[in-house]
């Protein structure tokens, strides 16, 4: 069981990290800044989508001497790029979110345990920032996709994007809480053959 958990979570890390040259949802060629979509991604530094061009390329040696410069000059040319892409974009706030919702989690069930609240109200509040959270991320990520899929545009006064990923981490930091409460519900699923 733990060790399909960990494949699960490697393979999940691994997909959501995994760059995304050529999949523009509009199938547009060399999309300049800032981008149709809201998924505008420079990690290259010229003011082209990634999303919207091919994946560079290794090239063979270009001197006599043998020296190869395709990937390193690719390496070279990005890595301080992206360093300073980086600290252009929105960082989301997935440490400090989940650090203090846990935080606040243990609080509530300190004063479950106490008698202060009852563990029911404990519950509910927990319930209810599952379901906030949920249609939150859901409802964002709907309008994102009519926005990619369909271009019907529909831009409240905030980051859809930035938003529907911190609800997400929210959603995903109450989730882990409410599987512990059913914790031995899915292991009697698990163990009966």
């Amino acid at each position: 069981m733990k060790q399909a958990m960990t494949v699960l979570l490697m393979f999940s890390l691994v997909s959501m990290s995994s760059a995304q040259w050529s999949d523009c949802p509009f199938d547009i060629v060399n999309d300049s800044s800032p981008g149709l979509c809201g998924r505008y991604v420079d990690t290259g530094g010229d003011s082209i989508c990634d999303r919207s061009q091919p994946y560079p390329e290794e090239t063979t040696p270009d001197s006599e001497d043998g020296e190869t410069r395709g990937d390193e000059v690719l390496k070279s040319q990005l890595i301080p790029t992206i360093s300073r892409n980086q600290n252009a974009r929105k960082v989301y706030n997935m440490i400090p979110l989940v650090i203090f919702l846990t935080v606040v989690y243990l609080v509530t069930l300190r004063a479950a345990d106490r008698g202060t609240i009852s563990l029911r109200t404990h519950r509910r509040i927990w319930n209810v920032m599952l379901l906030i959270s949920f249609l939150v991320s859901g409802l964002l990520g709907v309008l994102l996709v009519l926005r990619i899929n369909y271009g019907i545009i529909i831009q409240p006064p905030f980051n859809m994007l930035y938003w529907h990923v911190e609800a997400g981490i929210a959603m995903a930091t109450v989730s882990i809480f409410h599987i512990l409460w059913h914790i031995q519900y899915f292991k009697s699923i698990l163990s009966k053959p």
